[in-house]
């Protein structure tokens, strides 16, 4: 069965699909469905480190893909964030200035590096950083050639997210993103 297919058939009873690892080889996603037919929120509560550490934090993701900020918005959801998930470059500006007038900041931003018919990462950070210096920024792609992935820090970002990605990958480079944020 295909992945898509796969997707389609988990989410529709209400469930969750993410990559666990990823290799030559081959890759390992993980399925959780719901025991009593209600809509399976989170893959399980999260720990006490991690509810003090990620709750209340805003992320606003984007991607061009609705399956992939589908599927990523459940995995930070499953971390305990509030995610705001867009298609453009353009949508993500418009919304982070728009929290930053509020006082309702996004805590970090990951943008897709490439976005078919639209504004991607690299144009999409330079419109961030002018709006909020300090704004933290994750660059992922599914490009491994991707120049931003490897020098992330010189085109401003605070972390760089391969894809395909696992959920333990995307907990981690938030984490040392918000740590590289404190220190500046």
């Amino acid at each position: 069965m295909g992945l898509s297919i796969s997707y389609s058939i988990v989410k529709k009873h209400g469930g969750l699909l993410h990559l666990e690892s990823s290799s030559p080889e081959g890759s390992t996603f993980v399925f959780y469905l719901p025991a009593d037919g209600e809509q399976l929120e989170t893959s399980g509560p999260p720990t006490a480190e991690q509810a003090l550490q990620f709750n209340q934090q805003r992320v606003l993701v984007m991607d061009d893909e609705a399956a992939i900020r589908e599927l990523t918005s459940q995995l930070l959801g499953t971390l305990g964030y509030e995610v705001t998930a867009v298609p453009d470059g353009l949508e993500v500006v418009k919304l982070y200035e728009r929290a930053l007038r509020r006082g309702e900041n996004f805590h970090a931003v990951i943008l897709d590096a490439t976005i078919r018919g639209g504004m991607g990462g690299l144009a999409t950070i330079e419109r961030l950083r002018n709006l909020d210096p300090q704004v933290i920024a994750i660059i992922c792609s599914g490009y491994s050639d991707e120049a931003a992935l490897s020098e992330f820090l010189a085109y401003g970002f605070r972390g760089a997210l391969p894809k395909p990605f696992t959920r333990r990958e995307l907990a981690d480079v938030l984490q040392r993103a918000f740590e590289a944020g404190k220190l500046n």
